[in-house]
């Protein structure tokens, strides 16, 4: 029942978020129980193979992680997603585009309650897998005046084919390289070593703990 009235919403959804030429494959699968609010703002798909739920949020994820309250899925005040696709947003995780612009590559998988909240331009690379209750955070919520400036407004910028652990938070400014493991808990931040590639990272904040060859399901 879920699943179908899952596709019903997102009937609906697609055809209000796309031009009709992509809406008519039905590309976004959303639950139909999700807050979803795409005012002056888009969702773009890059890949010419469309595909029916190529793009799913708010759905599945690992059983055994407990769902913490439905998601949200919203773009506003100019805000933009620009996704490749696949992708894949699991149930009680909420995507938050506020005036920023996230691209997100290929194959792209983030299991239950996570959070992107995005206010700055963000990217994250093709074949990244983030844990659950993982947490993208671009934003300070506030302004911040540090003495006589502004606190600095950076994005997020992720490489390829990194393993980002559960319960990992990252933070404005944060870059990692390509083919990282990010541990259970860790706190990434604009340390200027994190955009180093083939590392296992752990800590608050985290740091490169030893160097990998690469890692796989």
């Amino acid at each position: 029942m879920t699943i179908l009235l899952s596709i019903l919403r997102s009937i609906y959804w697609n055809f209000r978020i796309f031009p009709f030429a992509v809406a008519r494959h039905l590309p976004l699968l959303i639950h139909y129980r999700y807050r979803v609010k795409v005012a002056r703002g888009s969702i773009q798909i890059t890949n010419p193979q469309l595909k029916f739920a190529m793009l799913k949020i708010g759905l599945f994820g690992a059983e055994e992680i407990p769902i913490q309250g439905i998601g949200s899925l919203i773009i506003k005040n100019g805000g933009e997603l620009v996704v490749t696709g696949p992708m894949f947003i699991g149930a009680g995780s909420s995507v938050i585009i506020d005036h920023g612009h996230l691209t997100i590559g290929a194959s792209f998988w983030m299991n239950r309650n996570g959070l992107l909240s995005i206010s700055h331009a963000s990217r994250i690379g093709a074949e990244n897998i983030f844990g659950w209750q993982v947490a993208l955070i671009d934003g300070n919520g506030h302004h911040i005046q540090y003495r006589d400036q502004q606190f600095p407004k950076k994005g997020i910028q992720l490489g390829q084919h990194n393993w980002l652990a559960a319960q990992v938070s990252v933070l404005s400014g944060a870059e990692l390289g390509d083919h990282n493991v990010v541990s259970y808990g860790s706190l990434v931040t604009s340390k200027p070593y994190v955009h180093r590639s083939h590392q296992l990272y752990g800590g608050v904040p985290a740091h490169p703990i030893r160097t990998i060859v690469t890692w796989h399901d």
